[in-house]
C-alpha cells in the first residue's frame, strides 16, 4: 500500500497524498496515549484535597477558624475552575483518541455554558477561559465536520495553542504554588500542635505514646498528599509535552521515535497516577 501511494504521488496534491498516507498508517500510539491523558484529566482527587485543606487546617488553628471558613469558600470556587478545565483536557482527549481509531467525535457540549461557568467561579484570567473555550470549539468543529483519521493532524494543530494555554499557566500554577503551600502550612500546623499536647498535656506514658503514633499517622498523610501534588504536576507535564510531540510531527504521526515517546508518556502517567492514588 505505501509502495502505491509513493508511485501515486506524482499525480496527486501534497495535502491529499498526505491525507491518504495517514489513512493507511497505526496511531497506536497517539490512541494510547490521548486515551491515558483524558483518564487522567479526569482524575481529580488532589484538586478534592486542596478543596478541603482549609478544613483540616482549622482543626489545628480553632483561634482562626472564621478565616479558615472563608478560605475553604475560596478553595471551593478554585477547584471549580480547576475541574472544569480539566473536563475540557478530557473532551479534547477523547476527541483526540477517536479520530486515531478512524472513529467519529462525538461532543455535546455547550462551549458558551461552559465560557459561563468558568468566568462565574470568578478565578481564571480571560485568556485561561478563552484558551479553554477556543479548545472545545476545535473538537465542535471536527465533529460537525465529521472529521475522520486523514484530519488529525488539523484537530492538533488547530488545539496545541489552546491546550499549551490551559495546562501551562493557571493550572500549573494553582497546583505548583498553592496547593503546595496549603500543604506546607499543614505540615507545620501538625508539628507546632502536637508538640504542644505533648509537652502540655500531661498525659500518661501510654497516652502520651499514642498521641505521637497520631502524629506519625498525620504527618505521614501530608507526605503523600505532598508527593501526589509533584505527581500530578508530573501527569500535567507529560501531556503537555505529549501534545507537543504531536504538534511537532503532525505531518508524520506515525513516526517510530513519536510512538516510543507516546508509549513512555503514556507509562509515565499510569505510575504517577498510582502515586496520587497511594496519597
Amino acid at each position: 500500500m505505501r509502495a502505491y501511494l509513493i508511485k501515486a504521488a506524482v499525480r496527486v496534491s501534497p495535502a491529499v497524498f498526505a491525507a491518504l498516507l495517514v489513512a493507511c498508517t497505526d496511531l497506536s500510539a497517539v490512541r494510547e496515549w490521548s486515551t491515558t491523558s483524558m483518564e487522567a484529566a479526569q482524575f481529580n482527587e488532589v484538586v478534592a484535597t486542596y478543596a478541603d485543606t482549609p478544613t483540616r487546617l482549622s482543626v489545628y488553628d480553632a483561634d482562626a477558624a472564621e478565616s479558615w471558613g472563608a478560605q475553604a469558600d475560596l478553595r471551593v470556587a478554585q477547584a471549580k475552575a480547576l475541574e472544569l478545565q480539566l473536563s475540557v483536557v478530557a473532551d479534547y482527549m477523547a476527541a483526540l483518541s477517536a479520530l486515531a481509531a478512524d472513529s467519529a467525535v462525538n461532543f455535546s457540549g455547550d462551549i458558551d455554558a461552559l465560557r459561563e461557568s468558568l468566568n462565574n467561579t470568578g478565578k481564571l484570567e480571560k485568556s485561561t477561559i478563552d484558551a479553554s473555550a477556543g479548545l472545545l470549539t476545535t473538537v465542535a468543529n471536527a465533529a460537525a465536520n465529521l472529521w475522520r483519521q486523514q484530519q488529525i493532524g488539523l484537530l492538533i494543530e488547530g488545539a496545541n495553542a489552546p491546550l499549551q494555554q490551559i495546562l501551562r499557566t493557571e493550572l500549573r500554577s494553582i497546583v505548583d504554588q498553592d496547593f503546595r503551600r496549603d500543604l506546607e502550612i499543614e505540615s507545620a500546623f501538625l508539628e507546632r500542635y502536637f508538640e504542644d499536647l505533648l509537652r502540655t498535656g500531661g498525659g500518661s506514658a501510654t497516652a502520651n505514646a499514642s498521641l505521637q503514633e497520631w502524629f506519625v499517622v498525620r504527618r505521614v498523610e501530608n507526605q503523600r498528599r505532598q508527593a501526589a501534588v509533584d505527581s500530578y504536576l508530573k501527569v500535567l507535564d507529560n501531556i503537555s509535552d505529549g501534545h507537543q510531540k504531536l504538534f511537532d510531527q503532525r505531518d508524520n504521526l506515525a513516526a517510530r521515535q513519536l510512538a516510543q515517546d507516546l508509549f513512555a508518556l503514556a507509562k509515565e502517567m499510569r505510575d504517577n497516577v498510582k502515586e496520587i492514588l497511594k496519597s
